[in-house]
């Protein structure tokens, strides 16, 4: 997973009605788009076996490479993540990043907006390339939270992610663009009211995709390696930094005094600052 292509969460407790409060109980780093078909496709063909005749039978071209993969299974879709030493998100953290710190009803904002997702309202019937709708990107910079492709979300039993995801049913979330656009969550209402698929996760559809999470600090000190050296590290890094901004500086400050002899963490926290 290329660093330039994740977007950093922090740690957040929101309360979406008086019924329903979701959490990011450690900080993120959450992929910035959904998946896409020529991703998955490079890992389906390196790993072979039943992962590429799944992808021969969900009948993708290459001209839809920059699609979100679809046609995937909830197992599919954590075999991929465990490839890219990620995970799915949570359903309580899924809603925490569509939704933010303010309880926004729609990933860009509190307010309705026409025209910034791939939902059935365009009447295309087909996904778009992720990231095609830049005023729908959310404050920190994750694009398709609404509509594109609906999103498997894990639920393991645990304080928090059990009161949300019950019964023999997998969620999927964030409408497709086969739904209408729809608020993320109903404010009246308990989990019943967000806006997600139940379906069992055996099951695959071309409106299900996947986006992928890790832990922040886990997956930096896991990756500094391999970020010191790409072309143009010290300024890739700086810049990915700075998008970070000021939420990441604390984590940063604290991997660049612990590690300073990895460059990489100087380099993020710098751009953090600035």
């Amino acid at each position: 997973m290329q660093i330039e292509r994740l977007a950093f969460v922090p740690p957040a407790r929101v309360a979406l009605s008086s019924k329903l409060e979701v959490s990011v109980d450690a900080a993120l780093l959450v992929s910035s788009f959904e998946v896409t078909r020529g991703e998955w496709r490079a890992w389906a063909l390196e790993r072979g076996g039943e992962s590429a005749a799944r992808m021969r039978e969900a009948g993708w071209d290459s001209a839809s490479d920059t699609w979100p993969a679809d046609y995937v299974s909830l197992e599919d879709s954590r075999e991929y993540a465990r490839a890219q030493g990620m995970r799915l998100p949570s359903a309580s953290e899924w809603l925490a990043i569509a939704c933010g710190s303010s309880a926004a009803s729609y990933p860009w904002g509190p307010n309705d907006a026409a025209s910034v997702a791939n939902t059935l309202e365009l009447g295309l019937r087909h996904p778009t390339p992720v990231g095609t709708f830049e005023q729908g990107r959310s404050p920190l910079g994750i694009y398709d939270l609404l509509g594109n492709a609906w999103e498997w979300v894990d639920a393991p039993p645990g304080k928090g992610d059990a009161t949300i995801v019950r019964g023999p049913w997998a969620w999927a979330m964030g409408g497709s663009y086969l739904t209408l656009r729809h608020p993320l969550f109903d404010p009246r209402s308990d989990e019943s009211g967000t806006l997600h698929l139940e379906i069992d996760e055996r099951g695959r559809s071309n409106e299900i995709g996947l986006r992928l999470v890790a832990n922040a600090r886990a997956w930096l000190l896991a990756h500094a390696a391999d970020f010191a050296d790409i072309p143009a590290a010290q300024a890739r890094l700086t810049a990915v930094g700075r998008r970070w901004g000021p939420a990441a500086s604390a984590l940063l400050e604290e991997l660049a005094r612990a590690y300073p002899d990895v460059r990489v963490f100087a380099w993020l926290s710098a751009g953090a600052h600035r």
